[in-house]
């Protein structure tokens, strides 16, 4: 996390809505308050990435910019089927 900006973040307000509005999500996967939040250093258009840290786990939230929960539901629905398949690499988990 070279360039990361982490929460709480003492930059600019934008920034540091968007630290603190992925921090707020974290409880609903059972990491505390006190879990690393980061910007990732590249952001795509339709999504936001975060870089989360809690000990020795390292994770990658995405928050999506203009799905639909329906679209959301759907590409869920592909990555469960995806890790089923024996593949050659880890298949993200919602």
């Amino acid at each position: 996390m070279s360039q990361a900006q982490h929460f709480p973040y003492r930059g600019s307000s934008a920034h540091a809505a968007e630290l603190e509005y992925a921090a707020a999500l974290l409880p609903a996967w059972g990491l505390p308050p006190n879990t690393d939040v980061a910007l990732a250093d590249e952001q795509g258009v339709n999504n936001q990435t975060f870089l989360v840290r809690h000990r020795l786990q390292r994770y990658v939230l995405r928050v999506t910019r203009f799905l639909t929960v329906a679209e959301v539901s759907a590409e869920h629905r592909i990555l469960r089927r995806l890790r089923r398949g024996v593949l050659p690499f880890r298949v993200p988990e919602p």
